[in-house]
């Protein structure tokens, strides 16, 4: 029976001790005096992609030099992999702390401090806070102002922004593209400049793609803004030739347009045949003629919005990614293919998927 007795007791003090273990820290810091607390930045979407944390411990000296390590994660649970795991000195037990590198764009991001007591070696954690989302790093804005709007001058200003970036790894770096469909394209290197106007005057009535690369040279960071397009118009210009412009926005659907608009001129009366295909010439969707237009047509523009002032995009002459059933088709490369004034134009469109 001693021998029984002595295992049980044995197994009793085994199990008090591994209690101890996983519980003694938690319940240590839940008894001590420290309190530990981190102050992110007020916004729900951050303003910068190296934003400032303040982390504060109470109980703790003026003098004293308090390890404190600071951890950003994308859960909630802290599992890692760390957008941020880092560790510093807090004097008096506080500190303010800032990535070195810009966080991800547009993630969302939880925060927690966990200080250890230089003289007893406890150590005691915040409250995770979170989370906030971090911004993207660069967002094109004009032109065109509006999709499917032309822009009537042939020196446009570029204007796109970037949030805030400490130094380092700032300050931004940008490189324009500006691409004429015709294959024409012009990269210029703008510094940290957040507007650019060509010097060179930019072709009439072409369509015209634009793009910038913004790069943090000290921590090699960089990205690139997906391209926007606009068409370059001269309202006063008569239509001098049957033509059909490359579809726009491709890729597509875009934020702000469901579908790729078709713009196309006519010299001269005409029937007109507006059609997709896929790479494999297989038919997808006739566009013109359709319940609304028979495709016989007077000389002028179409597929705008407005043609009295040549903007926008008309439905009748939107391509919105479904075939003639009504169903999506895949995500791909299409032609769009046009016939008129015995003018035929073939022009590739990129369809993302259904939106």
């Amino acid at each position: 029976m001693r021998s029984t007795t002595g295992r049980a007791v044995r197994r009793g003090v085994g199990m008090v001790c591994a209690l101890t273990l996983a519980v003694g820290p938690a319940w240590l810091a839940a008894q001590g005096t420290t309190v530990v607390t981190v102050t992110p930045p007020p916004e729900d979407t951050l303003r910068s992609v190296t934003p400032t944390f303040v982390v504060s411990a109470t109980g703790f000296g003026a003098g004293d030099l308090v390890p404190t390590r600071f951890q950003l994660d994308t859960s909630f649970r802290f599992t890692g992999p760390f957008v941020l795991d880092t560790t510093v000195l807090a004097r008096g037990g506080a500190v303010t702390v800032s990535p070195t590198r810009a966080l991800p764009e547009n993630v969302r991001i939880f925060a927690r401090a966990i200080v250890t007591d230089p003289t007893t070696g406890l150590n005691f954690a915040s409250p995770i806070t979170g989370p906030k989302l971090t911004p993207f790093w660069l967002t094109l804005i004009t032109p065109p102002t509006v999709v499917g709007q032309p822009v009537r001058t042939r020196t446009p200003r570029f204007v796109w922004h970037s949030p805030q970036v400490n130094e380092p790894p700032g300050p931004w770096n940008y490189t324009i593209t500006i691409t004429n469909l015709g294959q024409i394209s012009s990269f210029t290197n703008v510094g940290s400049d957040t507007s650019f106007v060509p010097k060179v005057d930019l072709e009439l009535n072409a369509v015209y793609t634009w793009s910038v690369q913004a790069t943090l040279a000290r921590s090699g960071q960089s990205t690139i803004a997906a391209a926007r397009t606009f068409f370059i118009e001269d309202p006063m210009q008569t239509v001098a030739t049957t033509d059909m412009s490359p579809p726009f926005p491709s890729p597509f659907p875009g934020i702000t347009r469901p579908g790729t608009c078709i713009w196309f001129d006519l010299k001269n009366a005409s029937t007109v045949e507006l059609d997709v295909f896929d790479l494999r010439g297989l038919h997808v969707r006739r566009l013109v003629p359709n319940a609304d237009v028979n495709g016989t047509l007077p000389p002028g523009r179409y597929g705008r919005g407005r043609t009295e002032t040549n903007e926008g995009c008309d439905p009748h002459f939107e391509w919105d990614g479904t075939d003639d059933r009504g169903v999506y088709a895949p995500e791909g490369v299409y032609l769009v293919r046009f016939r008129g004034d015995g003018v035929t134009r073939i022009r590739k469109v990129l369809f993302r998927g259904p939106p």
